[in-house]
């Protein structure tokens, strides 16, 4: 589940899961990409 791995404590997993949310492109994967832009990307920085 990539929502899931946005979450993981990687930073390259993290990464790699908002990169394939992005481009599968459905609303789903464009819900739980923007939710986690709105974290304060702290998916991307691993500040959780």
């Amino acid at each position: 589940d990539l929502k899931r791995l946005l979450n993981d404590k990687h930073p390259d997993v993290r990464y790699s899961a908002a990169q394939a949310l992005g481009r599968i492109g459905t609303p789903a994967a464009s819900r739980a990409f923007h939710k986690s832009m709105r974290s304060g990307m702290r998916v991307f920085l691993g500040t959780q």
